[in-house]
């Protein structure tokens, strides 16, 4: 229970992969690293969440193949294995994961097509639910950032950077006129979705009007 784990992105550029290592005293010393995957995911990854109900943790990850995913380990990072989420397309932004008092874990991704999404998995990622767009009543055709935070398995929110304006918001032209002088969109605001019956259902809000 007084775990600590540090997972590393620079060993996973060299590499290929990613690494996580657990300290049992505090941080002072930590034992030898573990991959948590080789070339099944991309080497850049999310941040680590441990469940509070039984200690299983989470290492997200926004390119598992061709799907988004996570790394999952339930001794303590002695081992890994990834498991996707079904409907989702590889993104460039990295997904985070929310994880309730009884272990319901939510998935908030970008997803490959710029939408907002969420998928909830009972499991430890085996299965998830249908993955819903949080940024359909706002008119979000973009997002970044995606943040999730869970209280018991029904309640929890996610937030996410969010613009109206569709295309590649990596592209120089992205929000700007044909000519490419004029910023005509690509303004963003900070939305949270929440949802009280373990995300069959979403209400999302504008928290910069």
């Amino acid at each position: 229970p007084h775990a600590v784990y540090y997972c590393s992105q620079g060993q996973a550029l060299l590499l290929g992969g990613a690494t996580c290592a657990r300290s049992d005293d505090g941080g002072l010393t930590f034992n030898p690293p573990v991959a948590t995957w080789t070339t099944q995911c991309s080497g850049i990854h999310g941040h680590i969440q441990v469940a509070p109900n039984d200690g299983t943790i989470y290492l997200p990850n926004a390119i598992c193949g061709d799907r988004q995913g996570v790394a999952v380990s339930q001794d303590g990072g002695t081992t890994w294995v990834v498991r996707t989420v079904p409907d989702s397309i590889a993104g460039q932004s990295d997904p985070f994961v929310g994880i309730g008092s009884d272990g319901t874990v939510y998935f908030a991704y970008s997803d490959g097509t710029g939408h907002p999404r969420v998928a909830v998995s009972r499991d430890h990622g085996r299965s998830w639910s249908r993955s819903i767009d949080v940024g359909v009543p706002v008119g979000s055709h973009n997002s970044e950032f995606a943040m999730a935070v869970a209280g018991d398995g029904d309640r929890a929110a996610v937030a996410f950077l969010g613009t109206p304006t569709s295309g590649s918001t990596q592209a120089a032209s992205f929000g700007k006129n044909k000519a490419g002088d004029t910023f005509v969109g690509g303004a963003w605001h900070m939305y949270v979705a929440t949802t009280y019956d373990r995300g069959r259902t979403w209400t999302t809000v504008d928290a910069t009007p």
